[in-house]
């Protein structure tokens, strides 16, 4: 069934339904449809963190001889929604003066997203927790004469988990610049860290500070990296006898 948010219509089941023979029928529902294999659950075909899992609790309908003509489902979110937005601050003699900044990634550590409901009672079975990359990020570039957070992440929707760590990518220019395991605080509070809650929307600025530049008598270092090549050790052998 399909039906628009803030329309008081009646819902054209496909197909129809009827009422028990006796007993008396209740009517429950899940959002967004998918496979029902076993009975019990609805199994999501699509599971990207872009899909708002909800849950309408059984309504009783009445029975045969005394039907409700007027049953409401009403359908609650069973995750928690996240979208992110960025600040850029860009300094007057800044290091990245002249170069693009944008945003590249952004990775949620440890999140799960839902793959199934039981219609039963709205049981959300999720996903293993595992880093998810949030999806259709805008990559345009950040102005650094911006007063507002510029949005750049569609609404996400997982599972509430506290607290939120993220690793977050910018392009600096041609260079990648990765700020890992980031803790997202309370802003409301003003402390502590942000605590997600299922059903509630929470909007996560980032800040993102340009650093002063260094004087022109100052180098910056130059670093490079080797790794030291294993040692041949000594062979082993065994024999096995039947």
């Amino acid at each position: 069934a399909t039906f628009t948010v803030g329309e008081d219509k009646a819902i054209v089941l496909n197909p129809a339904l009827y009422h028990a023979s006796t007993d008396a029928s209740w009517v429950a529902a899940v959002a967004p449809d998918g496979n029902v294999n076993d009975g019990t659950h609805v199994n999501f075909s699509t599971i990207n963190g872009l899909q708002d899992v909800m849950f309408a609790k059984a309504v009783s309908t009445g029975t045969k001889s005394t039907q409700i003509t007027s049953a409401s489902l009403t359908f609650e979110h069973l995750m928690t929604l996240l979208q992110f937005a960025v600040k850029y601050v860009g300094k007057q003699k800044g290091e990245w003066n002249g170069k693009s900044v944008s945003v590249k990634t952004i990775e949620i550590l440890n999140a799960q997203l839902p793959k199934a409901v039981h219609f039963s009672n709205g049981q959300v079975d999720l996903t293993d927790k595992a880093t998810f990359s949030v999806p259709s990020i805008i990559t345009s570039g950040l102005d650094p004469k911006a007063t507002a957070a510029t949005t750049v992440s569609p609404q996400i929707m997982i599972n509430p988990s506290t607290p939120v760590i993220i690793d977050v990518t910018f392009l600096i220019g041609s260079d990648e610049v990765k700020f890992s395991n980031v803790t997202i605080g309370d802003e409301t509070v003003g402390s502590g860290n942000l605590a997600p809650v299922k059903g509630s929307s929470h909007l996560i600025t980032l800040t993102l500070n340009e650093p002063q530049s260094a004087a022109d008598s100052e180098k910056a270092l130059t670093v490079k990296a080797t790794v030291t090549p294993w040692n041949q050790g000594n062979n082993g052998s065994a024999t096995i006898n039947d």
